[in-house]
């Protein structure tokens, strides 16, 4: 149970900021067209 304590937090981290790339990147593209 441990292990997951510190693992779930930086996949969080990881997909969080991945996905929030990928989020602002659709809306820069849909303001230049």
């Amino acid at each position: 149970m441990l292990h997951y304590v510190f693992i779930l937090p930086g996949l969080e981290i990881k997909f969080g900021i991945h996905f929030g790339l990928l989020f602002f990147n659709i809306i820069h593209r849909r303001r230049r067209s």
